[in-house]
């Protein structure tokens, strides 16, 4: 399972990264911590599960969630 996590928040990135990675030690794991960083992610590779803060710092969630679903 490919699962993303994309908040611009480092903490919570990092907290909940280690919850996945508990509860799923397989999962193949990536993150981003800005909308441009999140895009940038999406062109390259496809993920089963995308964790996306609504209020990023650069741009709003719902603009990613909107490209994710255009690029899948």
């Amino acid at each position: 399972m490919r699962i993303a996590v994309i908040d611009d928040e480092k903490y919570s990135r990092v907290a909940l990264i280690h919850q996945i990675r508990q509860l799923l030690p397989n999962a193949e794991l990536a993150e981003a911590g800005s909308g441009m960083q999140a895009i940038e992610l999406l062109e390259k590779q496809s993920f089963d599960v995308l964790f996306l803060d609504i209020h990023l710092g650069d741009m709003e969630g719902t603009t990613i969630a909107a490209l994710a679903r255009r690029l899948m």
